[in-house]
């Protein structure tokens, strides 16, 4: 649609799972780790990938979302994995079978990573990730001024970019309802209707912008350093469970 991103790409889904009731924090950690273990093993046995797998299906399970949803989230990607595969193919100059098993073996980590943060991003709502974040940095003592606005300006992007998004997808149609034609294969024309579609939502975002900082000024925001939340950080069973099942994964993929 006129070139728009599709956004419901690893898009949140409120379920009521083990691992959505497990803390943001948790989940992000867990995957990073296990991204960086998966790239730092230099290689995969047959055994290592049914772990590996076994692994990811399982949260896939966990999460109560169909894995359909992720197989459409990995067709998003397919270019960038077959990149991978290519460009480390043609970086090997010694052509033979065990030149496409490496290959092979490396667009399967890519897929194995890309599948750990699709699980995080859809059982993870992001304004309770940055959220929770910001409550941690303040109990560590790494709170300052420029990281407290920069997590409010994540969390004020996280709620307003699908808002604007929808806007632009009203805006679009109200456009077809009148004739304009917005599909054109006519580069020019394209080109020429940016400005149509981007000046209202323009303004739009502009009023939006002009609120909240009305609504931010009326509380005070910005005039301490010392921020408090209502919100506190509580980890439970989720969070161990989740946790030994990774470390038992890792012990696996390293024994095996």
């Amino acid at each position: 649609m006129f070139g728009i991103v599709n956004l419901t790409t690893a898009k949140f889904v409120e379920k009521n799972s083990i691992l959505h009731k497990t803390n943001p924090i948790t989940k992000f950690l867990i995957a990073v780790g296990m991204s960086f273990y998966i790239f730092l093993k230099s290689s995969f046995s047959i055994a290592n990938y049914t772990t590996l797998f076994s692994f990811l299906t399982f949260l896939i399970i966990l999460s109560r979302i169909p894995i359909t949803s992720y197989l459409k989230d990995l067709k998003n990607v397919w270019l960038i994995i077959v990149l991978v595969f290519l460009g480390d193919f043609s970086l090997i100059r010694q052509p033979g079978i065990g030149t496409i098993l490496s290959s092979f073996e490396n667009a399967l980590k890519i897929c194995a990573v890309f599948l750990l943060f699709y699980v995080f991003a859809r059982t993870t709502n992001p304004f309770v990730f940055v959220r929770t974040l910001q409550i941690l940095l303040q109990k560590v003592r790494l709170q300052n001024t420029f990281l407290n606005d920069l997590l409010f300006v994540v969390q004020l992007a996280f709620r307003f970019i699908p808002l604007v998004f929808e806007e632009t997808v009203k805006m679009m149609m109200l456009y077809k309802l009148r004739g304009w034609n917005l599909n054109t294969k006519n580069p020019f024309k394209k080109f020429f209707a940016i400005p149509v579609l981007v000046v209202p939502i323009l303004v739009s975002a502009l009023r939006k912008a002009e609120r909240i900082a009305t609504a931010m000024e009326a509380r005070r925001f910005g005039f301490s350093n010392h921020v408090t939340s209502f919100y506190e950080i509580t980890f439970s069973f989720s969070d161990v469970f989740l946790t030994a099942m990774t470390c038992l994964t890792i012990t696996l993929l390293t024994v095996v």
